[in-house]
């Protein structure tokens, strides 16, 4: 605001002139806030960095499970020497067979088989306990029912069983009780060898006969499946 001039007589009659300063007036409101201006187009994207070479592999270490290793129920072949494809383990009931009639045997509460596979080789304990023979059957004698069906070969799978307890089979003298996986068919075959002759017979259903009341035959081995 400019400044007024104010007149003023003196005491000599002599007009003097005097500015005095204008009242500033009050602020004027603010104005409105102007309008937002336009987005600016967005930039590009920048190229992508080559990939990084891929490390190594390490060297393959030991398998560790915590909770174990589970294998399928039905076996996967692996036709590669060093690659195990199965494992299981179970338990199975053993009994007395013959090749030509079978005998009808009563066997007790204890009568039982367990097994351990491992890849082709099957680790068995069996114990037969049998309590009563009705009909002794006829035929080769052998122990039926095992888990799984051994190899026939010229080798019978190369089973070999030992006898840890015979309280079933009376024996003659210088013979003692074996048992092995027949090459020609597989069957586990219990045999009487003699130490003597170097020799060995195939015990015959007709050696049942000689099981009165209660009587044991424990044995265990190992043998080949196909």
């Amino acid at each position: 605001m400019p400044d007024v001039q104010i007149a003023i007589i003196d005491q000599q009659n002599t007009e003097v002139t005097v500015a005095v300063p204008g009242i500033q007036g009050p602020t004027g409101s603010t104005g409105a806030t102007g309008a937002t201006g336009a987005v600016g187009p967005t930039g590009s994207t920048g190229a992508t960095g080559a990939t990084g070479a891929t490390g190594a592999t390490g060297a393959t270490g030991t398998v560790s499970a915590a909770g174990g290793i589970t294998f399928p129920a039905t076996q996967v072949a692996s036709a590669d020497a060093n690659t195990l494809d199965d494992y299981e383990e179970g338990t199975f009931t053993p009994s007395y067979r013959a090749d030509t009639t079978d005998p009808t045997v009563g066997y007790g509460s204890i009568n039982r088989g367990k097994y351990t596979r491992i890849g082709r080789i099957v680790h068995v304990q069996i114990l037969i306990q049998s309590t009563a023979i009705s009909v002794t059957g006829s035929g080769d004698l052998s122990v039926g029912d095992l888990p799984f069906s051994p190899q026939v070969d010229s080798f019978g799978g190369y089973g070999a069983f030992s006898i840890g307890l015979n309280t079933a089979f009376n024996l003659a003298t210088g013979e003692r009780l074996g048992a092995i996986i027949d090459g020609g068919d597989g069957k586990l075959r219990i045999i009487a060898q003699n130490d003597d002759t170097a020799s060995f017979t195939t015990l015959a259903a007709g050696a049942l006969s000689s099981i009165s009341g209660g009587a044991y035959l424990l044995l265990s081995g190992s043998y080949l499946v196909a």
